[in-house]
């Protein structure tokens, strides 16, 4: 009985290792390639997405933070720059400048 017990646990190791194996490092999955507009806040997938690189993401994250752009409340999608207009005027009267 024990040997039996083993061996089906060996049995289904072995299978479920082969089959993610078989997938590859990494598999391709819906949100791989996903571009972001920064103006509307639109998600598209696109196959020709340029890489970037860390330094890079986290440059453009801070300076969403600076200008208020962050999501302040996932039920509205209201911004930090919305919520808190006042915080955010000198970013707001630049854009409206330019």
């Amino acid at each position: 009985m024990k040997r039996t017990g083993a061996a089906l646990i060996a049995f289904s190791l072995a299978i479920s290792a082969g089959s993610a194996l078989a997938a590859g490092p990494h598999a391709p999955g819906p949100f791989d390639q996903v571009i972001i507009n920064n103006e509307t806040g639109e998600l598209r997938a696109d196959a020709s997405v340029a890489t970037r690189s860390r330094e890079q993401v986290r440059a453009e994250l801070a300076q969403a933070a600076r200008e208020g752009r962050l999501i302040a409340d996932n039920a509205t999608g209201e911004t930090f720059g919305q919520r808190y207009p006042d915080r955010y005027a000198h970013i707001a009267s630049r854009r409206d400048a330019g």
